[in-house]
């Protein structure tokens, strides 16, 4: 992971280790501008909650330990906020062999997004004051026992509720290597957790409707996706009805 130097960012890792091992620290991260803390707590979302509560930048630009980032791609966030005051979170662009393909042009993000936009966290940079108590859904994501992803767009979803100002500014600030998590081949968890957040999302009726729709383009055999997409749009009333999932 490369950690280019610039004024005003520092980076925070956590550094999730719930078997207590012994580790070592590289030495290129033995910097003033790195900190580094650990807990014993296990799944994705969970360690991002850690790293918000840990944080106390004005601005938090959700990462992953596999990017790699450039000055001038972090200077231009930095700047993005800076030039606008009034700007609760801003997401941007990657590059990775997945290919992600972006909208050419700025908008604001609303609760509707323009078709074929979806979130991936680390392009995500949210004032830390404009948070308040929104956290990713431990219940999603990675490591999480039975919704293995979904936490992205309901962490967007929320943001847009909470009448937050958001923009998509279309400006690559990172890359990728290899395929994320989401492009590779769908797991029963995965599939679940996208049921589960169309259920969130769109409530029982419209909810089911783009389920019956989207199965067929899952990257799973039909099947799969239909059984477990199902599941999991039936399992998220029981979890997040009434809750602050």
């Amino acid at each position: 992971m490369a950690l280019p130097r610039v004024a005003g960012v520092r980076y925070l890792v956590s550094l999730q280790n719930p078997d207590n091992l012994s580790l070592t620290v590289p030495s290129s991260l033995d910097r003033p501008d790195v900190e580094i803390f650990e807990h014993a707590d296990r799944g994705l979302s969970v360690n991002r909650n850690a790293a918000i509560e840990h944080s106390d930048a004005d601005v938090i630009l959700i990462a992953d330990d596999d990017l790699e980032y450039t000055a001038e791609g972090l200077s231009y966030v930095k700047r993005v906020f800076d030039e606008n005051p009034s700007l609760d979170f801003a997401t941007f662009c990657y590059d990775g062999d997945d290919r992600k393909v972006y909208p050419e042009y700025e908008f604001d993000i609303k609760a509707k997004l323009p078709s074929g936009y979806y979130l991936t966290s680390f392009e995500l940079a949210i004032r830390r004051r404009s948070l308040g108590g929104l956290r990713f859904s431990p219940h999603m994501g990675v490591g999480a026992p039975l919704f293995g992803s979904g936490e992205e767009n309901v962490f967007m979803y929320k943001l847009a509720l909470k009448g937050l100002k958001g923009r998509f500014f279309p400006k690559v600030i990172t890359t990728h290597a290899g395929l994320t998590t989401g492009s590779r081949g769908a797991t029963a968890l995965s599939l679940q957790g996208q049921g589960a957040w169309l259920w969130i999302r769109y409530g029982w009726l419209e909810g089911f409707l783009r389920l019956m729709r989207d199965v067929p383009r899952r990257n799973a055999p039909l099947f799969k996706a239909l059984r477990y997409e199902v599941r999991g749009f039936f399992l998220a009333h029981k979890y997040f009805y009434n809750q602050d999932n």
